[in-house]
């Protein structure tokens, strides 16, 4: 039985890492995009979270 709840822990909490990891993965992306001199794309967010705020 515990082991079965540590599984499910583990399931759910690489379920949430991933998902924020994605987030930053995709605003790094965008940074890196930046250049002086150079028209400049804002990063369109559509979730409501602390990002998108």
């Amino acid at each position: 039985m515990n082991a079965f709840i540590f599984l499910i822990a583990g399931i759910i909490a690489l379920f949430i890492t991933n998902r924020i990891t994605r987030s930053f993965s995709f605003i790094s992306e965008k940074m890196k995009q930046v250049n002086i001199g150079k028209v400049n794309a804002a990063i369109d967010w559509n979730r409501n979270d602390e990002i998108g705020s």
